[in-house]
């Protein structure tokens, strides 16, 4: 530090001078930087055109297209060299099937019947892996697993092998099942990916809430070709919430615009109550399903009431099966009131057309785009002959119901002479209906309004 008092510099004037008079070089420096970027060309990326992008592709193998024809007796001497490389027993009612297949039906030209695996171990993959000798010559209509003990590999084994030699139309599975989830995803992606499969049916089994997601979701893609979900005696009467989760979650799979379901049978499925609420709800918005089997579900009045507001916004809804319920005359009551809403909104000029498929001279279930009930099923509802009053409202008023079935109800000789009261009826059912001795006249009255109706009459 300098002694000198008169000299007042910072020792370190000089070397801020110079950071000082560098600045501006610094800062004129980043300007030109900028400059010499806006001075660079901006980069594009080009694509070739349209004709070029995919220049090749392959269609997904068609393990059919080169698929030889066989004999019967060449089939069953591959099954059982099938069974002997997998280490597993044949399966002594597939080789009687095997014996039994038409021969068009080797080798892919046509459908057998069917293939039942009924009684049989499936565990592990190597009996379904076994299988694959029969199912790679020979498509069915329908697959049966009838009280077969399957776990989750042989399900998984069985399903990829439907999907991948389309090997059935329908496939029913039946009795007590062992696999679980990844059964389901195996079936799920059968169902998805099948391009034959149109339907399941599931009966004599527990669907659990687990397994009830990976089925609703294979119900969901545009390219689901499912049109009929069958579930019967699925012991759903356990727990009320365990039920409502189940159907739930099926429920919210009817919604969307691409559900393709055509046909829902839901029998024995202890649907009443909640369950039901949730499906009619889902089925408001569902523009696809045309039938509607809900039979053997202790349904009750209230139970019909949420159907008759299900009929009132969805008029695509074809067929009614309602049979082996309790409905009573006041469930059908509810009933009769949409119908009759039903025909109010139906166009006068729909009504009134031959051609029209609302039209009364042409059942309506032969149009896909046909509107309102055309079947409805009513076979032993607890109905009595002060039904009457019902019918008559609804014949009247409905231009689309042509079958109507209420066999095994007392109605009576009033409930026939409601019938009289026009509409387009074409068929009635009223076996072991308790008509009585004087019935016979409204019978014969029945008939003699329409020539062409035709009337089951009562079990002798």
């Amino acid at each position: 530090m300098s002694t000198d008092p008169d000299n007042n510099t910072c020792p370190n004037t000089s070397a801020i001078q110079v950071f000082v008079d560098s600045a501006p070089e610094l800062v004129g420096d980043s300007s030109e930087n900028e400059s010499d970027k806006k001075k660079k060309k901006s980069r594009n990326v080009s694509f070739p055109d349209e004709d070029q992008l995919v220049t090749q592709y392959f269609e997904p193998a068609n393990p059919w297209q080169n698929a030889a024809s066989t004999s019967k007796a060449q089939l069953a001497a591959e099954y059982l060299e099938s069974c002997r490389r997998h280490g597993t027993p044949a399966i002594d009612s597939v080789l009687q099937q095997i014996r039994e297949l038409p021969e068009t039906a080797i080798g892919g030209a046509t459908r057998a019947p069917r293939l039942t695996l009924s009684e049989c171990v499936l565990q592990g993959s190597a009996p379904a892996d076994a299988l694959e000798a029969v199912l790679r010559r020979v498509q069915f209509r329908r697959l049966e697993i009838h009280q077969a003990v399957i776990d989750d590999e042989g399900a998984e084994a069985i399903f990829d092998m439907i999907e991948y030699y389309e090997s059935a139309i329908v496939v029913s599975i039946n009795g007590e099942r062992q696999f679980g989830i990844r059964g389901w995803q195996a079936a799920s992606r059968m169902i998805k990916k099948s391009a034959e499969l149109s339907e399941l049916e599931v009966s004599d089994s527990a669907l659990e809430a687990a397994h009830a997601p990976v089925l609703a979701r294979a119900l969901r893609p545009l390219t689901c070709r499912l049109r009929a979900l069958c579930l019967q005696r699925c012991s759903l009467c356990g727990e009320p919430l365990l039920c409502l989760a189940v159907f739930a979650v099926l429920a919210r799979a009817l919604r969307p615009l691409t559900c393709r379901l055509r046909a829902l049978c839901l029998q024995r499925c202890s649907l009443c109550g909640e369950p039901l609420l949730c499906l009619v709800i889902a089925l408001k918005s569902n523009s696809s399903v045309r039938e509607l089997r809900l039979g053997d579900n202790r349904l009750g009045p209230s139970d019909a009431a949420q159907i008759a507001a299900l009929l009132r916004l969805n008029a695509r809804i074809q067929l009614l099966d309602l049979s082996n319920n309790q409905i009573q005359d006041t469930g059908l009551g509810h009933i009769a009131d949409a119908l009759v809403e039903q025909g109010a909104q139906t166009p006068p000029s729909a009504a009134a057309s031959p051609a029209s498929p609302v039209s009364p001279h042409r059942c309506p279930m032969t149009g896909y785009e046909a509107r309102g009930l055309a079947f409805l099923v009513l076979w032993n509802n607890q109905l009595t002959r002060n039904c009457a009053a019902h019918l008559s409202k609804a014949l009247r008023s409905s231009q689309s119901l042509c079958v109507l079935n209420i066999g095994r109800n007392a109605v009576g000789t009033e409930g026939v002479r409601a019938l009289c009261a026009g509409g387009a009826l074409i068929s009635v059912g009223l076996q072991a209906a308790r008509l009585g001795p004087d019935a016979a006249p409204a019978v014969a009255e029945l008939i003699g309004q329409n020539n062409t109706l035709q009337v089951r009459e009562r079990e002798r």
